[in-house]
């Protein structure tokens, strides 16, 4: 689980910002108090397991750019070698 209850909304949003739609769809306001004080007990269980699987996409989509980033420069790498080589 990476968000848990002693979290704040604004403190979830500063680092997995596509978190808001699901404080939007909660009417949970975007403030400093932690969720253990904001949300019903019986409700909080199920907004951290929102909360946790939109930062768990958007943790998955990061990593997937990043690798793809990664990929690009290294193609990028080996086209300018071969371009290199091809002139000399």
């Amino acid at each position: 689980m990476l968000i848990k209850s002693n979290k704040s909304p604004k403190e979830i949003v500063g680092v997995w910002h596509l978190t808001t739609a699901v404080f939007k769809k909660r009417n949970i306001p975007l403030v400093d108090e932690p969720l253990e004080k904001l949300v019903n007990a019986d409700m909080l269980p199920f907004v951290l397991r929102d909360l946790n699987k939109v930062a768990r996409i958007q943790k998955t989509r990061s990593n997937n750019v990043a690798l793809f980033i990664g990929i690009a420069r290294f193609f990028s790498e080996i086209n300018i070698v071969y371009c290199l080589e091809t002139v000399v």
